[in-house]
């Protein structure tokens, strides 16, 4: 018995290394497989999500290093800058609009841009103008009549557009604000002389013009009084900026008296 037992023995043992050896083999090729697959895994789907990841951070790193330059250089703009978000509610102001209007940030962040840009005694349609583009992200240039902080009145030039991303979606609006006061002044200065002109002019006979000659060899009255209209038949505003309607009448009239010389 205990030779057959000991053979027995030695048979077990001799198969259950026979199993071991199998799966362990088993257990190498399936180690092996989810190494690959890993591998697959990670080449195929993680490394092109970590390079996106990568390119975006660095489009983001980009962006905001443009954007801090972009703040520093309007920073320092003379003229007045204004930027809102999407909706027009004001968030940031440059020091030249401070200067312009004597309103800090805290005076105006969060308030409407058309309200703060423009008051009631603005041309409506001007504000109206400024509010559709701000209603619907376009872009406009409105020149409009405003109040400082002290109550002074003043003009500004607007240039009014909006700011999008990559993508073209609507992330904020810029307007820069440049002061035409002095301008303003000037055309009522010139518009108020020109009406004395015009009705000095209309009480004297013949006509009362100032003529003027470019470098270019072109010419045009700065100002005519009515009596244009009776001697070449034009009108006042249509020889403002070009002379060239009353030579034509001239040259008319002159072949006019030749003809009638020859008859």
């Amino acid at each position: 018995y205990l030779t057959v037992a000991n053979a027995w023995v030695e048979e077990l043992a001799a198969g259950l290394t026979t199993e071991t050896k199998a799966q362990q083999h088993m257990l190498l090729l399936w180690a092996i497989v989810q190494v690959l697959a890993t591998a697959l895994i990670v080449a195929v789907i993680v490394e092109p999500i970590i390079r996106r990841l990568q390119r975006e951070r660095s489009d983001v790193d980009r962006t905001a290093e443009e954007q801090r330059r972009l703040v520093a250089i309007v920073e320092r703009a003379g003229n007045a800058v204004v930027i809102s978000d999407p909706k027009g509610l004001i968030e940031w102001v440059n020091q030249g609009f401070v200067n312009l209007t004597g309103y800090p940030i805290s005076a105006v962040a969060g308030r409407q841009m058309d309200e703060v840009l423009g008051n009631d005694q603005s041309d409506l349609a001007a504000r109206a103008a400024l509010r559709t583009a701000i209603d619907t992200g376009s872009s406009c240039q409105v020149e409009l009549l405003n109040y400082t902080r002290d109550g002074c009145a003043y003009w500004a030039q607007i240039d009014f557009q909006p700011i999008r991303s990559a993508s073209g979606a609507l992330i904020s609006f810029m307007a820069i604000c440049t002061d035409v006061t002095e301008r303003k002044r000037e055309q009522d200065v010139r518009r108020e002389l020109l009406d004395r002109l015009q009705k000095m002019g209309s009480q004297l006979p013949g006509m009362v013009y100032q003529y003027r000659l470019r470098p270019d060899g072109t010419s045009h009255f700065p100002y005519a009084s009515e009596g244009i209209r009776q001697i070449y038949g034009v009108s006042p505003e249509s020889v403002r900026d070009n002379a060239g309607d009353v030579f034509a009448r001239s040259e008319e009239h002159t072949s006019e008296l030749q003809s009638r010389q020859y008859l």
